[in-house]
């Protein structure tokens, strides 16, 4: 009698320890985001806001397509990975940066559909370069983006980047 007590006790504490752990630990689907609209908009300022449909799942997009490369913080290797953060959404104020954005190869081949790859952008911007998503830009768009990532950048994607990086520097010298 003793033995069988004994063996469900084998079998029943290690199963009771695994649900004690997993019930604290944190998932996306569990975070507590309080301090966001409800409605799938971020606020980013002088009254605007982003739509991002599922600010959990646009995270852990960025986790599984992004972060490899650009770092949890989006800040990239230097020489080899561009850093995102503080810098992404000044793209968006210069010609071309936008497109950009949206054909660059890891947004273009990421293995999600085009309405998360928006939710993704937008959160990106809000998440890594808030400060500098200009008054006008209203978000990515599914169709816009869409048909953009299908022609995905050529070998002139280092030029093409250089060009919006001096866009972008002599944006800055004119403030």
């Amino acid at each position: 009698m003793q033995s069988r007590v004994f063996q469900s006790l084998k079998i029943t504490l290690p199963i009771l320890a695994i649900v004690a752990l997993a019930a604290n630990i944190p998932s996306f689907a569990q975070e507590d985001n309080t301090d966001e609209p409800t409605n799938g908009e971020i606020k980013i300022g002088y009254g605007k806001a982003l739509k991002i449909v599922n600010p959990q799942l646009a995270k852990q997009n960025w986790i599984l397509e992004c972060q490899g490369c650009h770092r949890a913080d989006a800040t990239g290797k230097v020489g080899e990975i561009p850093n995102m953060k503080g810098q992404v959404s000044k793209m968006l104020s210069v010609k071309g940066g936008q497109e950009y954005l949206s054909r660059v190869n890891g947004i273009a081949e990421a293995p999600i559909s085009d309405s998360d790859l928006v939710d993704l952008m937008n959160w990106m911007l809000v998440e890594f370069d808030p400060d500098n998503i200009p008054e006008t830009f209203s978000g990515f768009k599914a169709e816009a983006v869409g048909q953009l990532r299908r022609i995905p950048l050529d070998h002139t994607i280092l030029d093409q980047r250089a060009s919006l990086e001096v866009a972008m520097a002599e944006l800055n010298s004119d403030k």
